[in-house]
């Protein structure tokens, strides 16, 4: 019986975990950059099927020039989307504003030391 209660007690504690982590994760969108068009600042990011799980298409998104974009240290990258590193194949975060859905920031999931 008491090892029920805690298996109960453990199993509540985990979707209320999990639903906090969600609910955070929820204006954050992370995809493999597909292609970076420079001229009119737009990134699109492919999101990779999981075994099981529904396949997304492509997103393309605006990243207005009040947008940070940085690497994973979160230093300032100065190229923007035209540094070298930001390119195709590159994992990246689009963070989002939780009114408006603007773009406010970009990170770049590439190493900080290498330019």
């Amino acid at each position: 019986m008491a090892r029920q209660f805690w298996a109960t007690l453990f199993l509540v504690f985990c979707v209320f975990a999990v639903s906090a982590d969600l609910a955070q994760a929820a204006d954050e969108i992370r995809g493999i950059i597909e292609n970076v068009d420079t001229d009119k600042n737009m990134i699109t990011l492919n999101f990779p099927a999981l075994p099981g799980a529904t396949l997304v298409a492509p997103q393309t998104f605006e990243i207005p020039k009040e947008a940070s974009v940085v690497d994973l240290a979160g230093k300032d990258m100065a190229g923007r989307l035209k540094d070298k590193r930001v390119k195709e194949g590159v994992q990246a975060t689009i963070t989002l504003a939780k009114k408006g859905g603007k773009v406010t920031k970009v990170k770049i999931h590439v190493d900080p030391d290498k330019k």
